[in-house]
């Protein structure tokens, strides 16, 4: 289970359970703070394979290196996070996603989120991804997919 100290109070998470539970009527000093915030969502890609016209993502070639990526996941999960949620740009255009989202799985107690068109999603992919909840996977509590007509389905992986 992991402790987190911040301004709202104590905080306990644990991504195998799900137990999500703040204590906000927990004073916590200053001193004693999480170094890292609560959530941290991160565009691994601008690429997309769509063109919807609401989209925000900018659409300038960027990619970031997977090893970089990897030692940033490490050291929010030692510094307090809780969690990080993948985007874009569209995640699954990213090469080295799986790798990624393993890493997450594995070696670090951080839920894992994406959001996702879905488009690309394969049985192999999800497999790939260890889109899985529990031990030795990532949980992927929500994968959330916006459609050209702006509806939003939700996927729970």
């Amino acid at each position: 289970m992991k402790r987190r100290a911040g301004p709202d109070g104590m905080h306990l998470f644990d991504r195998r359970t799900g137990l999500n539970v703040l204590f906000d009527e927990v004073d916590v000093p200053e001193t004693q703070w999480a170094r890292a915030p609560r959530q941290v969502s991160i565009a691994l890609t601008n690429a997309c394979d769509l063109a919807c016209p609401f989209c925000y993502a900018p659409k300038t070639a960027a990619v970031l290196d997977a090893d970089r990526l990897c030692a940033w996941i490490d050291e929010l999960d030692a510094e307090g996070c809780l969690g990080i949620g993948f985007g874009g740009g569209e995640p699954t255009l990213y090469r080295r996603l799986s790798q990624v989202s393993r890493h997450a799985a594995e070696r670090t107690s951080l839920a894992v989120t994406m959001t996702t068109h879905a488009h690309r999603l394969t049985p192999s992919l999800v497999d790939a991804l260890a889109l899985r909840q529990g031990p030795g996977g990532a949980d992927v509590a929500r994968c959330l997919s916006r459609t050209a007509s702006g509806r939003t389905p939700v996927l729970r992986g």
